[in-house]
């Protein structure tokens, strides 16, 4: 009588194959699930970091009975060549960051150069793909004089910005007979402290910051970057840089330019409107409430929303 021996029957190299690719086929329908909870999750938590700087406004309107200037020059003697948000660093939970800071000294002191080179968290969008600090030429016309053993400029960066105005040839064409004022006061202003009650079109409805992503580099509609460093000086997005805010004056998406399209958000990331978050960008309204501005958005809403006082009539969307 004979034994029967079991042998063992491993995969042939078609079975093989065949589950290599059904786990293949698995891979590809989860990647972009996962890429779309990614891209929500960093889309609310830049929300939340506009609604802290909302916030933080509000709390230093609270203690100094106006908000703080959108940024100074150097005639602004009892805060030269400093940008709003170092203003507001107390009011955000960096108490020990800005007693670092001088204000009655010059932003591009060498005195005050290291505070500004630390990234903050609050600042910065999770979704634009960028590193925490953002290199500036060295020397710079800015930071002309640098700490001992410095060699590189690295200076903390910001998504987060303030427009001074809307204006320029798409701007006025996008308004075309419609009563909105071009190139007028936003909530924050130039060397000067603004009352919240010189709002006058309501908190609500008026622009107190937006995102304006990806500086010191060139991105165009969808994330793509396009070119290099737009200014090899690295003329903003640092967050202590009283040069991180800009004026509003449309842009070409394509190409990814300012001043040269209709685009009023996420046409260019040079000084526009612009975030890395499909269909929009998000705002701070005067309220503190936080907006998400569409593609779609035009270069009139813009500006209506820009002005304090127009005495606009804006859609509901």
């Amino acid at each position: 009588m004979h034994a029967f021996r079991r042998t063992s029957r491993g995969f042939t190299l078609i079975e093989l194959l065949v589950v290599i690719a059904i786990i293949a086929i698995l891979i590809g329908l989860l990647l972009p699930a996962v890429q779309k909870v990614r891209a929500a999750a960093a889309r609310m938590s830049c929300s939340n970091n506009m609604k802290q700087l909302g916030l933080a406004m509000h709390n230093y309107e609270s203690a100094n009975s106006a908000f703080p200037p959108m940024t100074t020059d150097s005639s602004y003697t009892k805060a030269p060549n400093h940008f709003c948000l170092t203003f507001i660093l107390p009011y955000i939970e960096q108490n020990a960051l800005a007693n670092l800071i001088n204000m009655q000294v010059d932003g591009y002191a060498v005195s005050n150069f290291t505070a500004f080179t630390t990234p903050i968290k609050t600042f910065m969008c999770p979704a634009a793909p960028l590193e925490p600090t953002i290199v500036y030429n060295t020397p710079s016309g800015k930071y002309a004089t640098l700490p001992s053993g410095v060699t590189q400029i690295r200076m903390g960066r910001t998504d987060y910005a303030v427009a001074s105005g809307a204006g320029g040839t798409w701007v006025t064409a996008s308004i075309g007979t419609q009563n909105i004022p071009t190139n007028v006061a936003g909530i924050l202003e130039y060397n000067k402290q603004t009352a919240v009650t010189a709002v006058t079109d309501g908190t609500s409805n008026t622009l107190l910051m937006v995102e304006d992503a990806g500086r010191p580099f060139r991105y165009g509609r969808g994330g793509a970057k396009i070119g290099a460093d737009r200014d090899g000086n690295g003329a903003a997005g640092g967050w202590g840089d009283q040069d991180s805010w800009f004026g509003i004056n449309g842009s070409d998406p394509a190409a990814g330019t300012q001043g040269s399209g209709p685009a009023a958000v996420n046409g260019s990331s040079d000084n526009e409107i612009y975030g890395f978050h499909t269909g929009g960008a998000h705002a701070v309204m005067g309220d503190g409430s936080v907006r998400f501005l569409k593609d779609s958005t035009t270069l009139a809403v813009i500006a209506s929303l820009h002005s304090r006082a127009g005495g606009e009539v804006l859609p509901n969307d």
